[in-house]
């Protein structure tokens, strides 16, 4: 961002000064710019982080009761199978 200098003040201040001034505040403008990035990619970050942490929590809790709905599947099957095999031999 470059500054411009009202002309009034740059006719008291003289060529010098004024660009001195300009310098320094588009340094000003520069460095709180690259601070507000910083600080905004931090905040970014942690939220990130805390998020990514809750989906795992979600995914953890998920895995167990799809563990838990496999094991009543799969003795239900073997239930229904035993059940099958000795209609079919006890004939």
């Amino acid at each position: 961002m470059i500054v411009a200098i009202p002309e009034a003040l740059r006719d008291r201040l003289g060529p010098e000064a004024a660009r001195a001034l300009a310098e320094l505040l588009n340094e000003v403008s520069v460095r709180t710019r690259g601070d507000v990035i910083e600080m905004a990619a931090g905040r970014f970050e942690r939220r990130l982080a805390e998020e990514i942490g809750k989906v795992r929590a979600e995914i953890g809790a998920s895995e167990g009761r799809i563990t838990r709905w496999m094991f009543v599947f799969w003795i239900g099957q073997i239930g229904a199978l035993l059940g099958i095999l000795f209609a079919f031999f006890r004939s």
